[in-house]
């Protein structure tokens, strides 16, 4: 690895060191709060409903943990950009970031566009472009970007559980159908199954996913949290890997 690459490879080595403690949290949390309550609906054809709740939601530190982790990978992004620019004989700035554009025409605009990057040789130019950083053209580095974006100037990232029955046996079990795109969320205590009144228990095992609920990105909206930190982990390391040449 070129030593001047150390710094954004310490950053994306802190992020993917944080994943099995953001885990290890996650699963205390499921452990001690997810249950199934058995409601009578009263209704005339004596049905139970086992619903499924949370005795606390996630909490805040939680949501700030992932965006901490989002915002490590994204600056590791912007200590390749520094990097560049070194490399180029131009001294680091706020202007030096790793570039992504809202569109394709922004990144080719001849005023504002990445031609204009004069930190950048022309080489280093071509390679960023075929990464294709802008809105419609590389969606998991446009994820990457606009969550860091929020989760730095309007909130904490959105995630949310959605309860999945793992296990049931019992007599007369009847289960909801769930859409993918509409998968129940833990805070509303959704119904996850129905059994007649007069049958024994089941014996049922409930855990949840916790998934993102960013409805504004669709490369990363109802896709699994860990995994996809993971993937984001996978296309910084990548991106830095194309610059490790002499």
């Amino acid at each position: 690895m070129r030593a001047d690459l150390s710094n954004a490879i310490g950053a994306v080595e802190w992020g993917e060191s944080q994943l099995p403690i953001l885990a290890s949290r996650f699963r205390t949390w499921e452990a001690e709060n997810v249950q199934l309550m058995a409601v009578d609906l009263n209704s005339p054809f004596g049905k139970i409903a086992a619903i499924a709740s949370a005795k606390e939601n996630l909490p805040a530190i939680f949501h700030a943990e992932v965006g901490a982790i989002i915002g490590t990978f994204r600056s590791a992004l912007d200590l390749l950009g520094a990097a560049l620019a070194a490399r180029n004989g131009i001294s680091p700035s706020r202007d030096t970031h790793f570039p992504v554009f809202r569109s394709l025409q922004d990144m080719i605009d001849p005023l504002d566009g990445i031609e204009r990057k004069k930190w950048l040789s022309a080489a280093e130019i071509s390679i960023i472009k075929s990464l294709r950083p802008y809105e419609g053209g590389n969606d998991l580095l446009w994820s990457l970007h606009q969550l860091d974006i929020l989760r730095k100037h309007e909130r904490l990232i959105i995630c949310v559980a959605n309860p999945r029955i793992d296990f049931a046996v019992g007599k007369g079990l009847h289960f909801p159908s769930y859409l993918l795109s509409d998968a129940p969320n833990l805070e509303d205590k959704p119904k996850m199954f129905e059994y007649p009144r007069d049958a024994p228990k089941p014996q049922a095992q409930i855990s949840v996913d916790i998934t993102f609920d960013e409805i504004s990105l669709p490369a990363v909206y109802r896709k699994s949290l860990l995994p996809t930190l993971v993937d984001f982990q996978g296309l910084v390391q990548g991106i830095i890997d194309l610059f490790d040449k002499d």
